[in-house]
């Protein structure tokens, strides 16, 4: 209340309505008011998504329409293609999206002189995925 328009305090009531109250309509409330009052920040997106694959809307699209959407906004971002790539690796063993999502992930971080360990794996990764 106090800080009615910054995001951060939207974003922490979404994680504890999410991980430790468990209710997850509040949590989806407060993630998505944290996206609106800053859609620039990865990390609502990213928070929406855990809430969508592992306690609310399993298996539904919103698990992958939010990083979508949070990708658009936030395209030189790499944690969001990473975050997608494991949900189809883990979740839907489609490992063909998964390998798109890391080639994604992979140019970001070129783009932006990402971390060269960090491209090596994913590469690494995606050499593996696609022996499967």
């Amino acid at each position: 209340e106090k800080f009615p328009t910054q995001h951060t305090s939207a974003f922490n009531l979404g994680v504890l309505y999410h991980h430790d109250l468990k209710k997850y309509s509040r949590a989806e409330e407060q993630y998505n008011e944290a996206i609106r009052r800053f859609p620039m920040d990865p990390l609502n997106y990213l928070g929406l998504h855990e809430l969508y694959r592992y306690s609310n809307k399993q298996d539904t699209a919103a698990t992958v329409d939010i990083l979508v959407a949070g990708m658009e906004v936030v395209p030189d971002d790499a944690n969001m293609p990473i975050a997608l790539a494991a949900y189809y690796r883990d979740d839907k063993k489609d490992y063909r999206a998964s390998i798109e999502y890391i080639r994604k992930a992979i140019d970001v971080l070129k783009e932006n002189a990402g971390s060269p360990e960090k491209i090596k794996a994913l590469e690494g990764e995606a050499e593996r995925l696609g022996k499967l």
